[in-house]
């Protein structure tokens, strides 16, 4: 999937959040600066249906531009890249034909953020915005 060519992302620095920043200090704080960085950047376009994705062919995390406003509170980004975050950790499993993406250990980690409840209900917020 790599030789098909570079992954289309815009740069980390957006209007209001910096990815790169907010992933260096959730390393730090939740992994003891253990994960290796990947290349961080927003979505080209305003993506609804995907607002976050870890690529692990090109080791990248690519965050919905849709969120990069002011009208985002900062910790539903954060939750957003921890949980990117948590798939370089946990990378995806097989079980015979099946494909477990998000393993019992990746979920339980996932509502140790501090703020899980809170990003989880500004995310649900903001879909019922959109629709």
């Amino acid at each position: 999937r790599r030789q098909r060519g570079h992954k289309r992302q815009g740069p980390a620095q957006g209007r209001c959040f910096n990815l790169q920043e907010i992933f260096q200090d959730l390393n730090r704080r939740f992994f003891h600066g253990e994960l290796s960085p990947p290349r961080m950047g927003w979505s080209p376009k305003r993506s609804r249906t995907s607002l976050g994705h870890y690529d692990p062919a090109h080791h990248s995390i690519t965050i919905s531009r849709l969120l990069d406003s002011l009208q985002v509170p900062r910790c539903v980004v954060e939750y957003l890249v921890f949980h990117e975050m948590l798939h370089i950790k946990y990378p995806t499993e097989r079980r015979g034909p099946r494909r477990i993406v998000h393993s019992r250990n990746f979920r339980a980690e996932e509502k140790r953020f501090p703020q899980y409840e809170q990003a989880r209900l500004g995310l649900k917020l903001m879909s019922a915005r959109l629709d």
